[in-house]
């Protein structure tokens, strides 16, 4: 009897333990900003998952917004870039949710890739040569004989990849290849001009005129010479 008395006791502290640590434990808030990643001062609507935020949203802050209305949910990012969190919190919980993300300024729109990779058709000798290729991963230089050195070409996010370096200095026509990943080449043509040329100018003064001959001096003949004559 007394045996089934204490076990009886040990059962009622049991259930009167389990309501308590049920309360204890708080309800993390979960939402989402539609993303990871979103350009610089766009708008945003944020949405919390149902059952996760049990007396309603009291604040909703973040370094990266502009503006935010809690009872739309809806808002506007700074005009800044950079990474960033987002805070939820709620009533009926001291939980916080949180969300990280990333502004960033939009890319311009990137020109369809038509197999021209070279910046110029006629370069000067020594001139820079600048190539790009847009739309294809993994071409890691650019090859020609009118080129001082094959163009390192090192891959940038977004499927392009470009590179600068220097034009022969012999004159001519010349072909310029590049191979990118899965056998795709491309073949540009171009010309490294002939510098102009200068008139040379003499630097030797110019020879003085010569002095023409004087004709020679001629004499008269004077009359002949007659002898003395003799008194009478």
């Amino acid at each position: 009897m007394i045996r089934s008395v204490a076990a009886l006791a040990a059962v009622g502290v049991v259930f009167a333990l389990t309501p308590i640590a049920a309360a204890q434990e708080d309800v993390t808030p979960k939402f989402s900003l539609g993303g990871e990643v979103f350009p610089h001062a766009s708008e945003f609507t944020a949405t919390i998952e149902e059952g996760t935020c049990p007396g309603g949203p009291t604040s909703l802050t973040s370094p990266g917004f502009a503006t935010f209305d809690l009872a739309t949910l809806r808002g506007r990012f700074a005009d800044v870039q950079g990474p960033f969190a987002a805070y939820l919190e709620c009533k009926g919980t001291s939980a916080q949710g949180v969300v990280r993300y990333r502004l960033d300024k939009p890319q311009p729109p990137v020109p369809p890739f038509d197999g021209r990779f070279l910046d110029k058709e006629v370069y000067a000798p020594g001139e820079t040569i600048k190539v790009q290729v847009t739309g294809y991963s993994f071409c890691p230089t650019a090859e020609s004989n009118g080129f001082v050195a094959p163009i390192s070409l090192p891959n940038n996010p977004g499927g392009s990849a470009h590179g600068e370096g220097k034009a022969t200095g012999t004159p001519g026509t010349y072909e310029a290849t590049v191979h990118c990943y899965k056998n795709q080449t491309f073949v540009n043509t171009f010309t490294v001009k002939a510098p102009p040329t200068t008139p040379t100018t003499s630097t030797t003064p110019p020879a003085a005129p010569t002095a023409k001959p004087k004709p020679p001096i001629v004499k008269p003949k004077g009359a002949p010479q007659t002898g003395g004559g003799g008194t009478a």
